[in-house]
């Protein structure tokens, strides 16, 4: 008289179908995401990199600049000496034949780099036409064959965000579709755990006749298992 009916066939099945649907989106949704997330990084290191190859620009601009300035403090010594009447013959002879041939000469290439900047400026001006976020998403458009599909997406759904234009449709929005999947795999797993609560261990073993402990070690298992989810 001694028998114990388990009605879980119902709930279990459920569980695992719910299962079957978040494990489609870790496998989908998130691979994706994660090699977006490390495409972008390595693209950052890479952009890292090409700044740090063109750093010696800056020492090389400190630099020209600390010359003109040693340059004119030196002409400025020479004015003060002169005014004193004090014209020191290897002084005078640094001015003249060091000093002032290379004073002009950077001089000559301020104006000609000045120049350079203000003709190139002025041939570029298209580029800075229309928003900052139009000339991004451009520039996006233009790599968007060597970047990866979703990185691509995401990036031009965060650039065009700023605008005050209608946003695009959001790239991760397969996230927004995965939570009610989570909701049903999380009551799903809340009615299997309520049911196996209700388990009585000791009819268990008593109803198969057979030690049943790999039974309730399993149903302990998954017990946890919807606990920690």
């Amino acid at each position: 008289d001694n028998i114990t009916y388990l009605s879980t066939g119902t709930s279990s099945d459920g569980l695992y179908s719910s299962l079957v649907d978040l494990t489609t989106f870790a496998v989908g949704g998130i691979k994706s995401i994660e090699g977006s997330l490390v495409e972008a990084k390595m693209k950052g290191e890479d952009i890292k990199e090409s700044m740090n190859d063109y750093a010696w620009w800056h020492l090389g601009t400190l630099g020209f600049i600390l010359g003109v300035d040693f340059l004119v403090a030196l002409f400025s010594i020479g004015v003060i000496l002169a005014w004193k009447n004090i014209q020191p013959l290897p002084f005078e002879i640094l001015q003249t034949y060091c000093a002032l041939p290379l004073f002009a000469f950077l001089v000559s290439t301020t104006w000609l780099a000045a120049a350079g900047f203000a003709f190139t400026a002025v041939l570029t001006s298209d580029v800075c036409t229309g928003s900052p976020e139009e000339n991004l998403v451009s520039i996006f458009n233009e790599q968007e064959t060597d970047m990866d599909p979703l990185l691509y997406a995401m990036t031009k759904y965060y650039v065009e965000g700023c605008s005050l234009e209608e946003r695009p449709e959001k790239p991760t929005v397969f996230i927004d579709d995965f939570v009610p999947y989570l909701k049903a795999a999380e009551t799903a797993m809340q009615t299997f755990s309520s049911e196996v609560s209700m388990v009585d261990f000791n009819n268990l073993v008593s109803s198969c006749g057979t030690d049943a402990s790999n039974v309730t070690s399993a149903i302990d298992n998954i017990a946890q298992l919807t606990l920690s989810l």
